[in-house]
């Protein structure tokens, strides 16, 4: 894709696109809806070389589950949705619309195009058809259930074939605890930080996007501030910003 194109994604205005790096911009729809991520399958392509894309939405009634009161702006959606795109993100269609939820963050998986997982108000969600059919994770496995998520994160990890995938909960049961998955998407461990540093997840991202990545390094941004991990969460160091 073009280093140069950007997406915005709007409280109410909808989903935009840039091309030339922000000098000009294309409504590609989704108005009145508020768009709270957008993700690119960064290791699919079809025939055409083009990768797919999701953006999902949220309603005002779930955002205060964020802990950050109530929107500032409102929005006249009142469902939850997914939308999916096969073409580098110039057009997008609705895939999925719930009211019993809401969407904050997906994360598509290395080896399947059509399976992504959400972090939602209400716990992580699993679909096998772009949201189209989904469910929320049983409480056996382990993973925090019934919490709200915004932290979703990918990794490449050597030749492994789907990608290394660590989620949290925004306000984890147990503080420190945060869930890796080295399949797709169906296995879960808990990895625990010695020190049970970080209290809560608000995001957690690659810190090394090498294709000869181990997939070991992580940025984890805590509720209480920056942690650098290079042993997949076990120790975590915490970032002095200036």
């Amino acid at each position: 894709m073009n280093p140069e194109t950007i997406f915005a994604g709007c409280e109410t205005r909808g989903l935009f696109r840039s091309d030339d790096a922000g000098k000009n911009w294309v409504n590609l729809g989704l108005q009145g809806q508020r768009v709270t991520a957008l993700h690119a399958n960064p290791y699919f392509q079809n025939q055409f070389g083009q990768t797919v894309m999701e953006a999902v939405t949220c309603p005002d009634r779930f955002m205060p589950l964020l802990g950050r009161g109530k929107p500032s702006m409102s929005t006249p959606a009142q469902q939850s949705m997914v939308h999916v795109s096969h073409d580098n993100g110039k057009t997008f269609r609705q895939t999925a619309s719930r009211s019993d939820l809401g969407y904050f963050n997906a994360l598509s998986l290395r080896c399947n195009p059509h399976v992504w997982l959400y972090g939602t108000s209400h716990g992580l969600l699993y679909s096998l058809s772009q949201g189209t059919d989904s469910f929320l994770y049983s409480t056996s496995l382990e993973v925090d259930s019934l919490r709200p998520y915004t932290a979703l994160g990918g990794s490449i990890a050597g030749s492994q074939l789907c990608t290394r995938k660590f989620v949290a909960a925004l306000n984890p049961q147990k503080p420190g605890h945060i869930s890796r998955c080295d399949l797709g998407g169906d296995v879960w461990a808990w990895a625990i930080s010695e020190k049970k540093l970080v209290v809560g997840t608000i995001a957690i991202a690659a810190a090394d996007l090498t294709t000869s990545s181990s997939g070991n390094s992580w940025w984890i941004l805590g509720t209480d501030g920056l942690y650098h991990s290079d042993n997949n969460g076990i120790t975590v160091n915490k970032v002095s910003v200036p």
